[in-house]
């Protein structure tokens, strides 16, 4: 399964910061069940993480 990438970067002091903001639609993190933003770290680390597309805007995801 391929899921595609949002983001949006935000201006600050330190520089640019781009944060993920598309939900899995398989993985949570944490006490509270917040789900963990598609391309993020929490993403990268999960272990049906298949790598991302050659244009970085993808998400392969091995998760059946």
């Amino acid at each position: 399964m391929v899921i595609q990438i949002e983001s949006e970067i935000i201006k600050g002091m330190a520089g640019e910061v781009k944060y993920c903001t598309k939900p899995c639609p398989h993985k949570t993190i944490g006490i509270g069940n917040i789900p963990a933003m598609v391309g993020s770290t929490e993403c990268k680390m999960c272990q049906h993480h298949g790598g991302i597309t050659e244009a970085s805007n993808c998400v392969i995801c091995n998760h059946e």
